[in-house]
């Protein structure tokens, strides 16, 4: 029987791939266009001699990070679609949870929306 995890809140979070819906491991239970003033994250990137820049959840708008930016706006990430899957599991008890995964269980950011307002 498929794990069905359903909650009014995000409980896992991170920028991830596709792989585990081609193969058919996660079943896709609709689609819709994502609500950009909701959750969609702004990223970080670059170095402190660099310059570090944040940017939008699509990665098409990026500018200069203030200094405060640079500290609380999280870096851009790709994490394996298996250590989603398997947080999920941990967060409904289906699995031991493991200190690894902590920094995908879903915590509040900077969005998109509010670094980038749409002109």
């Amino acid at each position: 029987m498929p794990l069905v995890v359903l909650a009014t809140q995000p409980v896992v979070a991170g920028l991830t791939l596709p792989a585990r819906f081609q193969p058919g491991m996660w079943e896709i239970i609709g689609a819709a266009t994502p609500d950009a003033g909701r959750r969609l994250p702004a990223y970080s990137w670059g170095t402190a001699a660099d310059g570090v820049h944040v940017t939008d959840f699509s990665g098409s708008r990026s500018r200069l990070a203030s200094e405060i930016e640079a500290e609380t706006v999280p870096r851009q990430v790709v994490v394996s679609p298996f250590f989603v899957d398997f947080a999920v599991r941990a967060v409904v008890g289906v699995v031991d949870c493991h200190r690894d995964f902590e920094h995908l269980r879903y915590r509040a950011s900077p969005r998109s929306a509010d670094l980038f307002p749409e002109a």
